[in-house]
């Protein structure tokens, strides 16, 4: 399991630095702060490798307006590979993950924020939902959307 009290340290001081906060572009280590389309919430991602083992992954925090992280996602994602995040315009952040080509979205609900794995057919029914488009790699626009822009 990744350890919690590294990963809040890191998105701690990242989130802290004024430069980030003030124009929600890095921490500093490269990475992006992806502030949502509301300015209500930020995204962050940070590697690190949990006790015992000898892999990095990626971890994913979800801030508040505050600096408060709201939500850590402590799913294995192997940080030699990438991931792309970006938040829709309803304030979803989702999550390309090019090592297994899957897509998720993380939504805030009654009771926190939840990762979702996405499928094709949330795009279709009453209540439609596709990712945004720009944040994909191109591979990854054309199978999920269709769309090669």
């Amino acid at each position: 399991m990744w350890n919690s009290v590294l990963m809040l340290t890191l998105l701690a001081v990242a989130f802290s630095m004024p430069a980030c906060r003030k124009a929600g572009r890095g921490t500093g280590d490269g990475y992006p702060v992806l502030t949502s389309p509301s300015g209500t919430w930020r995204a962050l991602r940070a590697t690190g490798r949990r006790p015992g083992d000898t892999r990095d992954v990626w971890a994913i925090g979800i801030l508040d307006d505050d600096g408060n992280l709201v939500f850590e996602d402590q799913t294995d994602f192997v940080a030699l590979l990438n991931i792309h995040l970006g938040w829709d315009d309803g304030d979803r952040l989702w999550l390309y993950n090019s090592d297994d080509g899957r897509l998720y979205y993380y939504a805030r609900g009654h009771q926190g924020w939840k990762r979702t794995a996405y499928d094709k057919a949330m795009a279709e029914g009453p209540d439609p939902l596709a990712p945004p488009v720009g944040f994909l790699p191109e591979h990854a626009r054309k199978h999920w959307t269709g769309d090669s822009r």
